[in-house]
């Protein structure tokens, strides 16, 4: 249904290679986000933007035009830009495209059913979690 939904929306019958991982089949029902989340994207134009759309809402968050204080996350397809660095600043979870890729396989606590607190530290893409993880790495690689 999403490659179908965002067919209609841009009025053009859309390729599903075009974006496989988007327009690839789900399980149904979609695995849930919850309800609490509101989320804004960034990044993402055209088909892309509109199937990223069209999941969140399937899986029962509420998606924002314009992102606000109140988000409380931000799916960027990159680190960088000014909407990036607002979400930063308010503490959004600003977080890459394979977060919301690794919720639709496994839900929202992840792997581990009983972490009801989310995956985001997973696909964060925060300056903090950045430079820790290439620390680590680093670290890992001279021992």
């Amino acid at each position: 249904p999403i490659w179908l939904k965002t067919s209609i929306k841009e009025g053009k019958l859309l390729g599903i290679s075009r974006n496989p991982v988007l327009f690839q089949p789900q399980s149904w029902p979609f695995m849930k986000l919850p309800k609490k989340l509101k989320i804004a994207v960034t990044g993402f134009v055209g088909s892309e933007r509109m199937a990223l759309i069209q999941i969140i809402r399937a899986m029962g968050a509420d998606y924002t035009e314009s992102m606000k204080p109140n988000n409380t996350h931000l799916i960027c397809r990159e680190g960088k830009g000014e909407k990036y660095e607002k979400g930063l600043e308010w503490g959004l979870g600003v977080v890459s495209i394979d977060w919301l890729y690794h919720i639709l396989q496994h839900g929202y606590g992840g792997l581990k059913k009983a972490d009801e607190e989310g995956c985001e530290d997973r696909f964060s893409l925060s300056k903090e979690v950045s430079s820790t993880s290439e620390t680590e790495s680093k670290n890992n690689e001279t021992k």
